[in-house]
């Protein structure tokens, strides 16, 4: 099942070729990606289970907008 949120990042399973065989097989951990600023962020959630990597990136996407917010965009409009 894909869901897809928009502006929120997704999660995905890499397809890879079976060294032995060569056959095309896609893995059984969960990947996500998500944008930080410009740049684009794909990391392994480090589980089989759908659910656990869709609450990976939630925290993840968390995180990257509490960084984002917690530095003044404007610093002469916080000078004293």
């Amino acid at each position: 099942m894909k869901k897809n949120y928009r502006g929120f990042g997704y999660i995905f399973r890499p397809r890879y070729s079976d060294k032995k065989t060569g056959e095309r097989k896609v893995s059984e951990i969960w990947w996500v990606s998500y944008q930080k600023g410009e740049k684009q962020i794909r990391e392994s959630a480090h589980t089989a289970n759908e659910s656990e990597a869709w609450r990976f990136l939630k925290d993840r996407d968390g995180k990257v907008h509490e960084q984002s917010t917690d530095r003044p965009r404007n610093r002469a409009h916080y000078a004293g």
